[in-house]
């Protein structure tokens, strides 16, 4: 291999401080290059709002760096330059860094010049974490393979606070992931050692396409002695800073592949407390204590109970229908427009009035007017009858309430108000009925 000291003066991807110290947190450097980065490419004249303008930034490379570039699954750390040879010295704020080839380009608002001394500091939770949820999956996979035969297809590391996930050729069965998780709550009490190795015969099957093998370095990441892996990224130095892996739901992926979604560390720590807050809270609504069955027991006849008064409430308004049908029948057959109004209900409510009075009020020159809906609140409003009635209707309905809009043919125009006004629904009223 190569001399991993420099290209460009600079260290290589792969041989970087971050790579070589994961737990180094600042390091003093100088600027080796800095051009401005090329402005993005424009999407097309036509925008829906108006957009800020893009924010120049600069493509900064440095003699070596403690800020990790995205790659490996991990994504890039975050951190700040400090310049500690010109007279402001504030710190900026860095948010992107990304590998180019071997090369480390650390993306600036501010530009700086070669030669320049400066200070670079991590985001050290935010490493913290991406090193805990990384680890985590070396170790979660290496069990997965060698305890049941399930080789990781593909990972992702969530967001901050969110889970992690790792594709699988097939769904583990339950007792597979209880003891998927006992193994690995057992491997990290035993705090194996971590260790990065470069040798020379490292395979270069895994690694980018971009990167160049010959001149690169291929770290090989061992756990103790049940995981060899080769990865760029940085890692734990030891299982124990694991702290715990939790394991999540699974689902269907890309046909039979199985997606099991996990979650390590600190981060897990924080979800468990949030979750024990949230189940506190849910017991407290549901009367009930916060014993996890409990609370499922609870919720679930909680469920059934709203299951079955929604069926009640359906039964009573399709009722509530079938009279108002008797009445918009009496109406049309004296020779007068009918006019149906409810603050709550649906479009099954007035569908079914519809099914039982289109008879009544075909070839009578007359509509019905639905309307459905409170005050400061939205709803539809429906005209049923004749099509030139009903035409007509809806241009005067359209008079009257100004936040409506709608369209129909055949018989039947059909609209929706986005907020009902109190005096909107009294004139509407009285226009249907006038």
């Amino acid at each position: 291999m190569a001399d991993t000291n420099s290209v460009s003066t600079g260290r290589i991807v792969g041989a970087l401080a971050c790579q070589l110290d994961s737990y180094l947190k600042t390091l003093d450097t100088e600027v080796i290059s800095c051009v401005k980065a090329p402005a993005e490419p424009s999407k097309g004249s036509k925008k829906k709002k108006q957009e800020a303008p893009p924010q120049d930034e600069w493509l900064i490379e440095c003699a070596d760096s403690v800020l990790f570039p995205e790659g490996g699954g991990q994504p890039s750390d975050h951190g700040t330059i400090t310049p500690l040879s010109s007279p402001d010295q504030s710190a900026i704020p860095i948010k992107n860094v990304q590998r180019h080839g071997l090369r480390c380009v650390i993306y600036s608002p501010q530009p700086l010049s070669p030669g320049d001394k400066i200070r670079q500091e991590v985001d050290w939770t935010r490493r913290w974490d991406h090193m805990q949820q990384h680890t985590g999956q070396h170790l979660l996979s290496a069990v997965m393979m060698n305890s049941h035969g399930l080789k990781t297809l593909g990972w992702g590391m969530g967001a901050a606070g969110t889970m992690n996930y790792v594709d699988l050729p097939r769904k583990p069965t339950e007792e597979e992931i209880q003891d998927i998780q006992s193994r690995c709550s057992e491997l990290i009490r035993d705090n194996l050692p971590i260790r990065v190795e470069t040798p020379d015969d490292a395979k270069h099957e895994e690694l980018p396409g971009d990167y160049d093998k010959s001149e690169g370095v291929v770290r090989v990441i061992h756990i103790g002695d049940i995981d060899i892996n080769t990865c760029c990224g940085t890692h734990l130095s030891q299982t124990s800073h694991i702290s715990l892996i939790i394991l999540g739901s699974t689902q269907s992926v890309h046909g039979k592949n199985c997606r099991l979604s996990f979650i390590t560390g600190d981060r897990a720590v924080s979800l468990a407390n949030a979750s024990v807050g949230a189940l506190n809270s849910i017991a407290k609504l549901l009367s009930s204590n916060s014993a996890p069955a409990e609370v499922l027991a609870k919720a679930s006849t909680t469920c059934d109970t709203v299951t079955e008064l929604r069926r009640v409430e359906r039964k009573l308004m399709l009722e509530i229908a079938k009279y108002e049908s008797d009445q918009v029948n009496a109406v049309i057959r004296s020779g007068k427009n009918a006019w149906v109004y409810r603050s709550d209900g649906g479009m099954d409510f007035i569908n079914k009035i519809i099914g039982e009075t289109k008879e009544a009020v075909q070839g009578t020159g007359h509509v019905v007017v639905f309307a459905i809906g409170e005050p400061k609140g939205t709803g539809p409003v429906v005209i049923v009858g004749d099509k030139e009635a009903v035409e007509n209707m809806a241009t005067k309905v359209k008079g009257v309430v100004k936040d409506i809009k709608g369209g129909g043919g055949g018989g039947k125009w059909q609209g929706k108000v986005k907020e009902w006004q109190h005096a909107e629904l009294t004139a509407l009223k009285e226009l249907v009925e006038s």
